[in-house]
């Protein structure tokens, strides 16, 4: 064969291993292969215009940017396991729960079958309604269930975000800044998770991209149409993003103003008087009028009560109310006057940007978040020098990325109160940051030629090298250490009453709650309705502090202690509050019997049954006439069967175990018959009693009475 049809024929070989992939991957995802394809696009569309080096190092970088994140794509897909679950995905419940609910919104529309209970799920309103569901239910309408499409179709969202900025920045911050400000996005871990979750947080940075762009266009039209054009363009991101989560439109538009009042400021200094005369004046009539000050006041209550339902949800939360504002009991937000109001809003907005501090962070999982906030701080102090740089170069562009940095600094961290939600939040406006942090990192560094080292890669190295490492020393120099509560003492008390909490490093300016329900305490739970009883807590030094202990119904409690509004402490059913001896005198009437009670339990039950320790009955049902522990007889270990829980839900295994049988005089309560009584039923030689305390449970039976029944103890 000639060259020519050598190299034709490896041509045609090439192409239908190429055909063949794409074919068996339409096959499998035919949504997945559309949403390459419009990413192939998006990548071409946004080096279109640039040449050279220039070009080559752009379009790498997103090559390899979207490549990364496509590999996590397929990692899932391969990581399912199908007898489990039908999909796995990034960011667990809330995206798979998304999906889920797009694809039965799918079937409803096709007639599909599905469950009556998923029916309910697809269409209520209460939770998790957002109007994201409904276009990724669209895609499934069109391709057919694809799961693992949405993340690609995240994906596409947020290139599309990066390309549309990337154009505006280069050509008015220039191509450095640009790439630098593409790099960045691409890398930060956070939004790294976000590019690929299908959730809520892809649809809005790039709607909000688009009404940046839009904005542009708006206030500094190019041709007559540009501007009506670039108004119906606002209108719609403002309305799609508010069907997609309504709080983020309110920003996006304060946003928008916000920088179109700063450009307007920054044009000359006869536009700057204006706006600060403009500011003081409505700052004097909001101050001076009630109902202007009365509605100021109800946006902040409205942001200090969600903040303080984030700070009771679960996972880790921080505070920025007063100590107070956290107590038991409905409406905290309610008792805030203006100093407190002011408190409020000074520590949201300064926590926006340095929350979570690395000291406050908890050892293990979370301290993977200390590399991504130490970067944060970087980015911060260099969007500052960005914002002073850019108001030279394009006043207009600096304003409205600065103008979302404020306004989230403000919405958003008044709303906050949960680390992990703030984060995902505060993502919305991060780019922004980045774009203008690209602008100053350029500024400060320069682009050298002639240097050795490159002032970026110096840069990048001093984060990796000095920063990071930096930000864990923070954390070892100025964590708290965590709390330890080794025992409470006494476990059986009257209420009122008080405890001593003995442990480590138990410090002054806690809070302590108790709770006889069950489930483990949730301070939100508490904060809505006060359902959990607050204990006074005083701490002696480290080692011992002090609980005392409100008036309580008789039963087992759990003890959480709390640094504000975070759990540093848990007892799970630490003491239990018994009837005090004289009223279970009268209840008793005076008459009981003491019989010999043979229990069973694990090694070490019998430190819990301690002469005068009293029965203290099943959670929410505990007795009013309560069996009491007399003696001791004797302890001896021996190999019997346990019951165990199974594999499947009601499975019971019955297995050897190393156990304790405990003998011990008991002394029950008589009823006017005469007759024994335990919880309310009558026992008698060979009855299988139960004997509760705060921490164990034993069974066991009656094998004899000491006194005949003639006699009883008044």
């Amino acid at each position: 064969m000639t060259k020519p049809e050598t190299r034709n024929a490896r041509l045609a070989w090439y192409a239908g291993l190429v055909g063949l992939a794409a074919g068996t991957a339409f096959s499998l995802s035919p949504a997945g292969v559309a949403a390459l394809a419009v990413l192939a696009g998006l990548v071409w569309w946004t080096v279109s215009d640039l040449r050279g080096t220039e070009r080559r190092w752009v379009t790498a970088w997103l090559l390899a940017a979207v490549a990364a994140r496509i590999l996590v794509v397929a990692a899932l897909s391969v990581a399912v396991d199908p007898r489990q679950q039908s999909f796995r995905t990034v960011f667990g419940g809330d995206a798979s729960y998304m999906i889920e609910r797009s694809i039965w919104i799918r079937n409803a529309f096709v007639g599909d079958p599905f469950a009556p209970r998923d029916l309910f799920e697809a269409f209520q309103t209460w939770y998790g309604w957002s109007g994201y569901t409904y276009a990724l239910a669209l895609l499934h309408v069109f391709f057919g269930p694809s799961p693992y499409a949405t993340h690609v179709v995240s994906i596409v969202l947020f290139v599309a975000a990066v390309a549309l900025l990337f154009r505006c920045v280069r050509s008015s911050f220039g191509r450095v800044a640009a790439f630098v400000g593409v790099a960045l996005l691409t890398t930060m871990p956070s939004l790294f998770v976000w590019s690929v979750a299908p959730l809520k947080e892809a649809p809005i940075i790039i709607l909000a991209a688009v009404a940046i762009r839009a904005m542009l266009s708006l206030l500094r039209p190019g041709r007559w149409w540009h501007a009506p054009v670039a108004a119906l363009a606002i209108v719609i991101a403002l309305v799609s993003i508010h069907l997609i989560r309504p709080e983020s439109a309110q920003l996006t538009a304060a946003a928008l103003a916000a920088g179109a009042v700063g450009w307007f400021a920054l044009r000359t200094r006869r536009g700057a008087i204006v706006v600060v005369l403009v500011v003081l004046a409505a700052t004097v009539g909001v101050v001076t009028s009630s109902r202007a000050t009365a509605a100021m006041a109800g946006v902040v209550r409205e942001a200090a009560r969600r903040h303080i339902g984030s700070v009771g949800s679960a996972g880790h939360s921080f505070g920025l109310l007063d100590a107070d504002a956290y107590g038991s009991g409905a409406g905290g937000e309610g008792r805030l006057d203006a100093g407190a109001m002011t408190r409020f809003f000074i520590r949201a907005t300064v926590r926006f940007f340095s929350a979570p501090e690395p000291w406050i962070l908890k050892p293990g999982a979370e301290l993977a978040l200390i590399p991504q906030q130490m970067i944060w701080y970087a980015l911060v102090g260099l969007a500052v020098v960005g914002a002073i740089a850019g108001c030279r170069r394009d006043p207009l562009l600096t304003a409205l990325l600065s103008g979302f940095v404020i306004v989230g600094a403000a919405g958003i961290g008044m709303n906050s109160g949960n680390i992990g939600t703030f984060i995902r939040h505060r993502d919305a406006v991060v780019p922004c940051v980045i774009w203008l942090a690209a602008m100053g990192s350029t500024y400060s560094l320069g682009v050298p030629t002639t240097r050795r080292v490159n002032p970026l890669d110096g840069g990048v190295a001093a984060i990796a090298l000095v920063l990071i490492p930096a930000g864990f020393g923070l954390f070892l120099l100025f964590r708290m250490p965590a709390l330890r509560i080794d025992a409470v003492e006494p476990t059986v008390v009257s209420a009122p009453g008080e405890l001593v909490l003995r442990g480590e490093h138990l410090r002054p300016f806690l809070r302590a709650y108790v709770s006889s329900r069950g489930p483990h305490i949730q301070l939100a739970d508490n904060l809505g309705a006060g359902v959990f009883p607050e204990a006074a807590y005083y701490a002696r030094n480290g080692r011992e502090a002090i609980v005392k202990l409100p008036a309580l119904a008789p039963g087992a409690y759990d003890l959480g202690v709390y640094d504000g509004s975070d759990e540093v402490a848990y007892v799970r059913r630490g003491f239990a509050v018994v009837v005090p001896d004289a009223a279970r005198r009268s209840l008793q009437g005076g008459a009981t019997r003491d019989a010999i009670v043979d229990y069973v339990g694990w090694p070490g039950a019998q430190a819990q049954l301690a002469p005068g320790a009293r029965d203290a009955g099943r959670p929410f049902d505990a007795p009013s006439r309560p069996s009491e522990i007399v003696r001791i007889i004797t302890v001896e270990p021996f190999v019997g069967d346990a019951t165990l829980d199974g594999v499947g839900p009601g499975d019971r295994l019955s297995l050897q175990q190393p156990l304790v049988r405990i003998r011990a005089v008991v002394r029950f309560p008589l009823l006017p018959s005469g007759q024994a009584e335990q919880r309310g039923k009558v026992v008698s030689l060979g009855s299988m009693v139960e004997f509760e305390t705060a921490q164990s449970l034993l069974r066991g039976t009656i094998t004899g009475f000491v006194d005949p029944p003639a006699t009883m103890h008044p």
